[in-house]
């Protein structure tokens, strides 16, 4: 059957599951854990999301209002890519390893928008 879309879901949900599996235990006592769990894992996923995000969409917006749009369509979809590589690291876990992974796909986007603006000027 190949690859599908729900693969990627799937992993998003498992990453999201894990934490609060590990606090409720199969215990009533240890739901309030769990919700706590899972909201503090989707918190820092959604602020993850969106912490360089409003610079993207100036530099795009900027880019388009100059009649420049070719600049940022040639790195935008890869922006966008090392956005979901990053969201998807940050779910999956916080290990000194993935922070450092996490931190390499943050870099690389933050480069890439730094070297769009560049080329607008």
């Amino acid at each position: 059957l190949g690859r599908h879309p729900w693969e990627l879901s799937f992993s998003y949900g498992r990453a999201l599951q894990d934490p609060v599996l590990k606090a409720w235990k199969g215990k009533t006592a240890n739901v309030p854990a769990a919700k706590e769990a899972f909201f503090l894992r989707a918190k820092g996923a959604h602020l993850n999301c969106v912490e360089n995000f409003q610079y993207f969409a100036g530099l795009v917006c900027v880019a388009m209002l100059m009649g420049k749009g070719g600049v940022v369509d040639e790195l935008a979809a890869y922006v966008v890519y090392l956005r979901i590589a990053q969201s998807t690291v940050h779910l999956i876990g916080a290990t000194p390893s993935l922070v450092l992974v996490r931190a390499s796909f943050f870099t690389a986007q933050v480069l890439m928008i730094l070297y769009m603006a560049l080329k607008l000027v």
